[in-house]
């Protein structure tokens, strides 16, 4: 019996695949075709992807080792076929795509897992460019072998950690492979599961569990892996940086270091304060002003994995007036990912040096009687 292939879009929608990819947004009552009718003469669809973030980037894969793809939503899907081995044990069409997935995290890159014996470390293939290859006229499409450590023997399922795209599994005819570099070399993954061929992986993302389906011998589980503890942090408690002159302007550069475990990736938010108040720019009180001094600056830094630092740019703006030392403060806050915190110092203290340029006299804070 055949199984043909689906796939769930975003948002609420449902795709199947025969010889032609049909799209339904009524949970499967109605389905409209969403692609060449046929694809490919009488060669089916064998595998689809949609991307998490959204369905308008689709790739399908085919029985004759064709792959198709859009990242527009359009109908006329793109043929991106890399060139995939030939089957050694089979006819010159059939080349099964056994699993197409798009990477959650980046949407130019995808990988298709060939189901038939080709040579060793052939067995998947990656595309990097996707983005730019599935449109009508777009790209060449840049695919490259990533396989390596996997034999010539055929992977039937694919998985990629959600949190941690450089982590990727692969379902074989003798058990699941694992890869840490993104598909640069893979090796065997786990213990206990018995060597059968697995036709199905699934992560479940709050729980941090990879499953596999295989064929007789049941579903099997076991914990992902998972990074230790990781802290964002300033390098330095505090900065000095001398005002630009004349219409000259300059940054103050600030660095976030990561410490600890790095290998999955985190994010922290940051943003500027300081306490002048209402002051007018004439007064000085020994506070910056977001207002007068320096452009107030809030946002989040994404480290990806194995990124150490990051460096914030927080422009500061010439005046004219004669004043001394001026500072405000930029703060880490909210720290997302799995066993990521806040470390010392998480506040640093930018103190702005006057130019030395000579224009209008501030005021004081303090008035004084004549």
């Amino acid at each position: 019996m055949r199984r043909w292939p689906w796939a769930l879009g975003s948002p609420n929608t449902v795709y199947f695949g025969s010889d032609r990819l049909y799209r339904s947004f009524d949970r499967g009552d109605t389905m409209t075709a969403v692609s060449q009718a046929p694809i490919s003469g009488t060669s089916p669809i064998s595998t689809i992807a949609i991307w998490n973030r959204g369905d308008n980037i689709r790739m399908i894969g085919l029985q004759n080792g064709q792959v198709f793809a859009t990242s527009t939503g359009s109908s006329t899907l793109v043929d991106i076929s890399p060139s995939i081995p030939v089957n050694p044990s089979g006819s010159a069409i059939n080349k099964f795509i056994g699993r197409a997935m798009i990477d959650p995290n980046n949407k130019n890159v995808a990988y298709v897992a060939l189901s038939y014996y080709a040579p060793a470390g052939q067995g998947i293939w990656k595309i990097t460019n996707l983005n730019a290859a599935a449109v009508s006229g777009g790209a060449a499409p840049v695919w490259a072998a990533s396989g390596s450590g996997i034999p010539s023997i055929p992977i039937n399922a694919f998985a990629i950690d959600p949190l941690n795209s450089n982590n990727l599994y692969a379902g074989t005819d003798i058990g699941v492979y694992f890869s840490s570099d993104a598909g640069a070399s893979w090796t065997p993954f786990g213990s206990g599961l018995p060597r059968v061929a697995v036709f199905d992986l699934q992560i479940q993302p709050s729980s941090r569990i990879l499953r596999a389906g295989t064929h007789g011998r049941g579903i099997w589980e076991t914990a992902l892996v998972n990074p230790a503890a990781s802290t964002m942090q300033f390098s330095t408690s505090s900065i000095l940086v001398t005002e630009g002159t004349g219409s000259q302007s300059v940054d103050a550069p600030v660095t976030v270091t990561r410490s600890g475990d790095t290998s999955f990736p985190a994010s922290v938010n940051y943003a500027t304060s300081d306490t002048s108040g209402a002051n007018g720019c004439g007064v000085i009180s020994g506070s910056a002003s977001s207002r007068c001094d320096y452009i107030a600056t809030s946002g989040t830094l994404n480290f990806a994995a194995g990124q150490a630092s990051q460096t914030i740019s927080i422009p500061i703006t010439y005046d004219s007036y004669v004043e001394g030392p001026e500072t405000f403060t930029l703060t880490l806050s909210s720290p997302t990912g799995l066993n990521a915190g806040l470390g010392l110092p998480s506040t640093t203290t930018i103190t702005i040096n006057d130019s030395g340029s000579r224009g209008q006299i501030r005021s004081t804070a303090r008035a004084s009687c004549a």
